[in-house]
């Protein structure tokens, strides 16, 4: 089965789609909203349902979550995405979850996952966001451009497009698409979906009409209001419930965090507050952090499929992991200790992490981590 967010976003780029509107959601600022949305796959002999969350700021970031639609951990989020627009700064989480649980006999049973965070630094758009008027007449030119040449165009296409006009929906405006998707001679998927002036998919659906099956996607509960701003950043819920990182004082670095001049900055951000100190003993130390990802070889010409990223394991001293954290580069390796990712989008994270407050009663989860 797919994830929701794979879904979603193959959803929402549909023909309509191009240039710097290629996002499901357009970082637009000033036209903030949150909402959520659900996805309803239908299948000849089943179905399933995945909900979302998502927002955008006054600033063009963008926050969008799923949850898991069954299983032991129904109902919790399964991932978050946050495009920090201040920053230009995408963060991925996939936060804590448990589902421990102590026995009559005492036994501790369950599962738990662990966090991640994954940073990745964007390159600043040379051009300027779009505005709401740009996304409203990008729709109506395509709809007019679909109007010209309808079916007796291009008999013969393998998809055809059908422009549904417009309504106006929660106080906006959104435009209506078609697709029939042929093969064979015969019809084998329909879609419409109606996309937003306010740069996002309002709707989507598909139907095979071989068999019924298909999805459906729309959003509910919209509000056109500036979204809760903890929404983008990296909350305390989405750690481990261990006092570990609030009463951590002594960093102990497991070995090198890449090259000298890299390993240097990175333990430089790690100082930097002073609340911090790096020591040589890990026996003596609150947070052990290293490197889990191996840098290529300077004999290497071409680097293996994700060796210009660096993940590195935030632990207890005693092998507790509180968190995995990624930062994915953009450039050659000699230059990553000045890259965007380092400077900015890591040293934001770990401000974060340093502020994280543990619940005032630790449960039991505190005995793994």
């Amino acid at each position: 089965m797919k994830s929701l967010f794979g879904l979603l976003f193959a959803l929402g780029c549909v023909e309509v789609c191009s240039g710097q509107y290629d996002q499901r959601i357009a970082p637009l600022k000033d036209a903030p909203f949150s909402a959520q949305g659900q996805t309803l796959a239908t299948y000849p002999k089943s179905s399933s349902v995945w909900t979302a969350e998502m927002a955008r700021a006054s600033d063009g970031s963008i926050y969008e979550a799923t949850f898991e639609p069954v299983g032991e951990f129904k109902g919790t989020i399964q991932q978050i995405r946050i495009r920090d627009a201040v920053n230009h700064c995408s963060i991925g989480i996939s936060p804590y979850r448990s589902n421990l649980t102590r026995t009559d006999q005492g036994q501790v049973v369950g599962a738990t996952l662990g966090m991640t965070i994954v940073l990745a630094a964007e390159k600043a758009s040379a051009s300027p966001s779009p505005s709401i008027k740009d996304i409203r007449d990008k729709n109506l030119r395509e709809q007019q451009r679909i109007s010209r040449c309808s079916l007796p165009c291009k008999p013969d296409a393998k998809v055809w497009q059908t422009s549904l006009g417009e309504k106006t929906v929660s106080g906006m405006t959104i435009f209506g698409f078609g697709l029939e998707h042929h093969a064979d001679s015969r019809t084998d998927r329909i879609d419409e979906h109606w996309e937003s002036e306010l740069g996002f998919t309002y709707s989507y659906k598909s139907i095979d009409p071989t068999d019924g099956s298909g999805n459906a996607y729309s959003f509910i509960g919209l509000k056109l209001a500036e979204p809760p701003a903890e929404l983008f950043t990296v909350q305390d819920k989405y750690f481990p419930p261990s006092r570990t990182l609030a009463n951590a004082r002594n960093i102990f670095i497991s070995g090198p965090l890449g090259d000298a001049e890299l390993t240097l900055r990175i333990e430089s951000i790690l100082t930097a507050s002073g609340r911090f100190t790096l020591i040589a003993d890990k026996n003596t130390a609150d947070l052990v952090v290293s490197n889990h990802k191996l840098f290529p070889r300077p004999d290497q010409p071409y680097a293996p499929d994700g060796a210009d990223s660096l993940k590195l394991s935030f632990d207890k001293p005693t092998g507790g992991n509180l968190f995995w954290l990624t930062l994915n580069f953009d450039g050659a390796s000699d230059q990553w200790a000045q890259s965007p990712v380092v400077n900015t989008c890591f040293a934001d994270v770990w401000k974060r992490v340093e502020a994280y407050q543990a619940p005032v009663a630790v449960p039991l989860d505190d005995q793994w981590y």
